[in-house]
């Protein structure tokens, strides 16, 4: 995204908080495992995907896979 550092890291943040609040609610507090390969994401458009998944996949396991693919934990 085009702009300044400082308006993609709220809109980074935004994000973040909006998928943790869908998984919490979803699928309680085991998502909050998932806490360190969110938190390595930087990518908005990824996030934005992330956002959608976080309210469509059928089940934790499938959204799981979805995060980790392509992605090395840091």
């Amino acid at each position: 995204m085009i702009g300044s550092p400082m308006l993609n890291e709220l809109i980074r943040d935004e994000r973040l908080q909006t998928i943790r609040k869908i998984l919490d609610r979803r699928f309680g507090p085991e998502a909050r495992s998932l806490q360190p390969w969110l938190d390595s994401i930087a990518n908005l458009k990824k996030l934005e995907e992330l956002v959608t998944s976080s309210a469509t996949a059928p089940d934790l396991e499938s959204f799981t896979k979805q995060l980790q693919s392509g992605r090395k934990k840091k």
